[in-house]
């Protein structure tokens, strides 16, 4: 079979490309940047002095799509499996704590996560069975009000998680998706796995090695700035550092978000709104006993959302983020250090370092009207196909998502 060329290597890239390289062909990779992971990738912070992850990521065992991806690559030990599914909580605003252990004996699947949930009835689990049939259009709110016993311990924060938006403004149906393929399978779905060094070793690293091995190296610093075509499909790739024309018979993989190349959008990727993630990781400092503090914690209550612990370095989400965007790195930090202390009952302690980063595009706006408008592997031209977390998979604009899309372009490829 002739090449292929991938454009991009985030995860739906490298996801595409391990899977042609498995099936004995040679792809070429392209990449914009000087690194591989898009916007799931780790470095080491100069300031830190310690490997961070651009952004805060829990995968769970349900993630079929990532750990067969990592199968493939025999890399599943990049993976720490937090045993129990136990996902703790803490509300800053009452200071109650309390955690969904979905192994703790009778408890399980919806029912269990109910009856875990601070002021939750057994009469209120009914709104769980709305997202068993989501009509078209729905938003999670049509499913699950704001004044619901559900939305403000699960609803609301599940949904800013997965979704990386509010409740009132994303589509039912992606959430459903979700939920349908965790929450409602119980334990066994539900397993946290976290990236034991960080997300580029455990999901990036791998993939480069493998491909290295066939001695597939991805063309760093190669921006894409047009799509050449002709009759029967794409027949050049015009980068800034010049043309590259294509020979009978070769496929390209289109693997960038919609944004990533103003000149192609339109004819080969939709206009999409975008939503923003504020990410701040804090180095705790040597009187802090790290290892007592939960590797991760879900907040109510507060600004942030989620808190990640590697080590002695605490990492914070906060979805949605996009009125904190303006807001400069140290008043942020200041700003919210008393909330992650509090959630971690640190006591008073002055603000570790910190880096803050700000990921204005970490998705596209996941609207029913968007997600209406997201398109498949393969496109009107027989040799284009794309891929990634923004495409139509089923799933919200997530890892799994990406990995996914990554390997039905592959298949839609060796289909042919």
């Amino acid at each position: 079979m002739s090449r292929v060329h991938v454009i991009g290597c985030g995860l739906a890239g490298l996801s595409a490309a391990v899977r042609l390289a498995a099936a004995g062909l040679k792809p070429l990779l392209y990449e914009q940047s000087g690194h591989a992971g898009g916007r799931c990738r780790s470095y080491r912070d100069p300031a830190l002095e310690c490997l961070l992850d651009n952004g805060n990521h829990l995968l769970l065992s349900a993630n079929r799509e990532v750990l067969a991806y990592l199968d493939l690559l025999d890399a599943r030990r990049g993976l720490r499996e937090n045993l129990p599914a136990r996902f703790p909580f803490v509300d800053l605003a009452d200071t109650r704590r309390w955690a969904l252990n979905l192994e703790s004996g009778r408890l399980k699947g919806a029912l269990g996560i109910c009856k875990a949930l601070p002021g939750v009835r057994p009469r209120d689990l009914s709104a769980l069975l709305r997202f068993l049939f989501v009509r078209e259009g729905a938003v999670v709110t049509d499913l699950v009000s704001s004044n619901h016993a559900l939305y403000r311990p699960l609803i609301e924060p599940l949904t800013l998680a997965v979704m990386n938006g509010p409740p009132e403004a994303v589509s039912a149906s992606l959430l459903a998706r979700v939920l349908r393929q965790t929450l409602f399978k119980g334990a066994a779905a539900c397993r946290p796995l976290l990236p034991a060094e960080g997300l580029g070793p455990a999901l990036v690293e791998p993939a480069l090695a493998f491909l290295a091995q066939r001695n597939i190296q991805p063309l760093y610093h190669h921006r894409l700035k047009d799509i050449g075509l002709s009759a029967g499909g794409v027949d050049h790739l015009e980068f800034a550092a010049g043309r590259s024309d294509l020979k009978p018979g070769e496929a390209v993989v289109l693997a960038i978000p919609p944004w990533g190349c103003d000149a192609l959008q339109e004819r080969f990727l939709p206009q999409v709104e975008t939503k923003a993630i504020v990410n701040l990781h804090y180095r705790l400092p040597k009187s802090v006993d790290h290892k007592t503090l939960e590797p991760f914690l879900g907040v109510l209550g507060g600004r942030i959302q989620w808190i990640f612990r590697r080590g002695d370095v605490v990492s914070v989400t906060i979805s949605d983020g996009e009125r904190w965007m303006a807001d400069a790195p140290e008043t942020l930090a200041q700003m919210l250090w008393p909330e992650v202390a509090a959630a971690l009952q640190l006591g008073e302690i002055d603000t570790p370092p910190f880096r803050v980063i700000k990921e204005r595009r970490a998705t596209p706006l996941q609207s029913p009207a968007a997600a209406g408008r997201r398109r498949a592997s393969r496109t009107a031209f027989s040799n284009l196909f794309i891929a990634g977390d923004w495409c139509d998979t089923g799933y919200p604009a997530t890892i799994e998502s990406a990995v996914l899309s990554g390997r039905l372009a592959a298949a839609a490829i060796l289909s042919r």
